[in-house]
């Protein structure tokens, strides 16, 4: 009991030497995310109606202008002039005044400025209207007409069990990255802090108050609150613009995979927190920290770079598989195959396990290395040195 009353006073003293920085950086993030969803919202859906120009000459049939409305887009409009020759015709198509022209029912004329789109409506509904006269000619009815025209043609789709929607791809691909951001974004940060802390020789006074595996996990546990308040922050602004604009489909996966992301944030942070723990108390200055903490960088940047690559493939891969269950790339690569659906169960089941052993295994050995590199405040140590002393102080 007296050690968790010192683990949390500790976590105190973090969490308020890192309020301001916290707030400031949450502040600027929330106002990039915000801006950037305001601006996704803007650009996606909404009314965009497009108004097409449409001339008309010798009065082509009533139903060819009815049909070209049906064949365009639904955000197509079609606005209709008639020309009294086709000479005036053709010289408004020159000069962009109208689109296309429909000269009686058999003549079609693009000009400079026509769309596929219009193109492809003007030229069916034109095609359509020779068969039905085709189709009177020849003593059939208007639905007889219809079916030649309309033929019912049974159409299904086999979707491949390897290939998700896009929204499964999208929702893969944040994952990855927000991951990635996170864990090296508050990793490095405990990693500095740490270095900064043993380079003022504060860490002397505070050990002479909390044990130095205590002191470690204080830093882990309060930046790892932090991490976390401002993920849930930023995932929940984005759903919120998301969900309160008509214009933006959010997935029904979503908060699934916000829930997953959260877990395996944990996990991996608390895998690799500890890891950048126990990397900051090496070094003795900041010139140092960079020697040090740069290969733990690259570790997180391989699970960046595997995980976007293989996600954005759209093939579950065996490397994807395999590497999955590793703990220095699994928070990176397995919350993109759930997003996926690429997971089993039992994989995610393995993986949790796994990741949960390394993490209490990785928090036990970064103590050791941690209480070694700290108790040589004004040099630097390697990896097995602290270790090796680590373990003498704490046994």
């Amino acid at each position: 009991m007296r050690e968790r009353t010192t683990i949390v006073l500790a976590m105190g003293r973090e969490l308020n030497a890192w309020k301001k920085p916290f707030l400031i950086s949450s502040a600027v993030v929330l106002a990039v995310v915000a801006i950037g969803m305001t601006a996704l919202v803007l650009s996606s859906g909404g009314d965009q109606t497009v108004t097409y120009q449409l001339g008309l000459v010798d009065d082509p049939p009533a139903a060819v202008e009815r049909d070209i409305q049906e064949l365009l887009h639904p955000d197509g409009r079609v606005m209709t002039e008639r020309f009294p020759s086709l000479t005036e015709a053709e010289a408004a198509l020159a000069n962009r005044e109208v689109d296309a022209l429909v000269v009686g029912d058999d003549e079609v004329v693009w000009g400079p400025s026509t769309s596929n789109g219009l193109a492809n409506a003007v030229w069916l509904a034109v095609s359509n209207q020779q068969v039905r006269d085709t189709a009177a000619g020849l003593g059939l009815t208007a639905e007889e007409a219809n079916r030649l025209i309309h033929p019912e043609i049974e159409s299904r789709a086999v979707e491949s069990p390897e290939a998700g929607s896009v929204a499964d791809e999208v929702l893969a691909a944040i994952s990855v990255i927000l991951m990635f951001m996170a864990i090296l974004a508050y990793g490095q940060w405990i990693g500095y802090a740490v270095v900064e802390e043993k380079a003022n020789r504060v860490v002397e006074l505070l050990l002479g108050a909390i044990k130095p595996h205590h002191l470690m996990l204080a830093k882990v546990l309060s930046i790892g609150l932090l991490g976390l308040v401002q993920i849930v922050a930023i995932g929940t602004l984005a759903l919120t613009i998301g969900l309160a604009s008509d214009r933006l489909e959010i997935p029904a996966a979503s908060a699934s995979i916000v829930v997953w992301v959260i877990v395996w944030f944990l996990l991996g942070y608390a895998f690799y927190g500890s890891l950048y723990a126990a990397g900051g108390s090496l070094a003795s200055n900041n010139q140092e920290a960079g020697s040090v903490i740069g290969p733990m960088s690259i570790l997180v940047g391989i699970g960046y770079v595997l995980g976007l690559i293989t996600i954005s493939g759209g093939v579950d891969t065996l490397l994807i598989r395999v590497t999955s269950f590793i703990p220095f790339w699994a928070p990176m690569l397995m919350p993109g195959r759930i997003a996926r659906g690429w997971a089993e169960n039992w994989e995610i089941a393995v993986a949790l396990g796994v990741m949960i052993v390394a993490g209490l295994t990785m928090i036990r050995l970064a103590g050791r290395i941690y209480v070694g590199g700290v108790a040589r405040a004004t040099s630097k140590v390697g990896w097995r040195e602290a270790f090796r002393t680590g373990t003498d102080l704490t046994e």
